[in-house]
């Protein structure tokens, strides 16, 4: 709801009785200060690890009468189970900086970057924004999946051939990755450097 502007405001009392009292009481409306909230306030986001997760939110100014200049955004680290994190830098907001006019709004960009070697819960922080005249934060959750896990379940039994296929962009090929049982090079289709890590995933608990 965006608030009346300030000014004088007049009141018109009509009685339909012969005689009686009426009392009229006048409230002042003062100008609202500047306020920013991101629509949504809480936003849950899921993928694999070595992937990225990309979504829109919302950043409106809704008191309606002062615009708020000179934003920026502040990222913390998304915090895990156990004491293990995602990293800040591995999200990122576009535009990074700006302005928004009274009774505005502007669509703020988030991207996250899995690491390969991310390990699979929930992880949770704030994305926070802090202008001229006013501040919001905005609550991330963060569902880190198992692979093989395409459709929320817990179960990590069988290895979904196409959560690979989407994470690594894998193709079937004459070699066999026998420790888990399934007919991909997965050595020479992500490289040696990254198959410590891809082990570690599809392996821990």
């Amino acid at each position: 709801v965006v608030a009346p502007p300030a000014g004088v405001y007049r009141l018109r009392v009509v009685g339909h009785g012969t005689s009686g009292t009426y009392t009229v009481m006048t409230v002042g409306l003062p100008p609202l200060p500047a306020m920013l909230a991101f629509v949504p306030q809480t936003l849950t986001v899921g993928g694999w690890p070595g992937t990225s997760v990309a979504v829109d939110v919302g950043l409106m100014e809704w008191g309606g009468t002062e615009g708020v200049g000179k934003i920026q955004f502040t990222v913390g680290d998304l915090q895990g189970e156990g004491g293990v994190i995602i990293a800040a830098d591995r999200l990122e907001l576009s535009p990074s900086a700006g302005s928004i006019a009274a009774g505005g709004s502007e669509s703020v960009a988030v991207e996250i970057s899995l690491p390969l070697d991310a390990v699979p819960g929930v992880y949770h922080g704030l994305i926070e924004v802090a202008g001229t005249t006013a501040a919001a934060e905005l609550r991330l959750s963060l569902v880190v999946r198992r692979f093989g896990d395409v459709d929320g379940n817990d179960s990590v039994d069988l290895v979904d051939v196409r959560a690979l296929q989407l994470c690594f962009g894998l193709s079937r090929s004459d070699g066999d990755c026998a420790a888990f049982g399934f007919g991909f090079d997965v050595t020479g289709l992500i490289g040696l450097d990254n198959y410590a890590a891809f082990q570690q995933v599809m392996t821990g608990p």
